[in-house]
């Protein structure tokens, strides 16, 4: 059996470890919920039975659904909904067809869910890094916060607080043709009227998958000394920020080649 963790009314509220056929039984009206994006098996549910948490485990994950985030961030609603497209749009010049992925429209943002089927990511303890690598690689505007081991992204048709409006799914006629103050006057309420297909792939994204990870040493952390400029830990803990990343990736290239790391890193 493979189980799921949730997070039911905020983010914080994590920990509960559910198998994954029992995920519909959690959604609620007017209640926000979240789901990992990875599965565990029963080491990981008896590790989380233990701790309590599942942050410090490093064993064996799975991946059903793969989660592409088009994130608002400070977009405007028109551009949030042009980079959805696009993808959508990237996706299908990849060869994976319509039942292959679904689109959601999040509350602020898009999610593009597209089913393992179509890589075919094997279990393993460092899945996450496979996936993280691969998909920056693909679509490299995603958000890859979704890809870290103890991600996890809000549920369909339940609500986001901060915006008063619903994670629903759309058909791709209704992401292209419908305007952004259509879709979130859909989003006002539950769409559980939707109607649902399988999702089926046939591998046409493994061969992209990188599976050559780095050898993990050490997972204690590693501080580096907040004098040096630039700051590299800081420019790294705070992640990829659109309009900053060429500049910021040329720093810490500078600070690589400074220190010795050879070129390959």
């Amino acid at each position: 059996m493979k189980y799921l963790e949730i997070a039911q009314g905020s983010p914080r509220n994590r920990g509960l470890l559910i198998a994954k056929e029992s995920l519909v039984k959690y959604i609620k009206k007017g209640e926000a919920l979240f789901r990992s994006t990875y599965l565990y098996d029963d080491d990981g549910m008896d590790y989380a039975n233990t701790k309590g948490s599942l942050k410090d485990f490093f064993g064996k994950r799975y991946i059903d659904k793969i989660i592409i985030d088009i994130d608002k961030k400070d977009n405007s609603d028109e551009l949030t909904q042009s980079k959805a497209i696009d993808t959508v749009n990237k996706l299908e010049d990849f060869g994976v067809y319509d039942n292959s992925y679904m689109i959601f429209f999040s509350g602020t943002g898009y999610h593009i869910i597209v089913t393992n089927d179509v890589f075919g990511f094997e279990p393993s303890p460092d899945l996450p890094l496979k996936v993280k690598s691969t998909l920056i690689k693909l679509f490299p505007e995603v958000d890859p916060a979704v890809y870290i081991r103890t991600a996890i992204y809000r549920v369909q048709h339940t609500i986001n607080k901060k915006k008063d409006l619903h994670k629903i799914p759309l058909t791709k006629e209704e992401l292209i043709n419908f305007e952004p103050k259509r879709i979130q006057d859909l989003a006002k309420t539950e769409r559980f009227d939707f109607t649902y297909a399988p999702l089926v792939g046939e591998n046409q994204l493994n061969k992209y998958i990188i599976n050559d990870m780095p050898k993990i040493v050490s997972m204690k952390s590693v501080v580096e000394p907040r004098n040096n400029v630039p700051c590299v830990q800081s420019m790294l803990m705070k992640g990829p920020h659109e309009g900053n990343r060429a500049h910021t990736a040329l720093r810490i290239a500078s600070h690589y080649r400074r220190h010795g790391i050879p070129s390959d890193y």
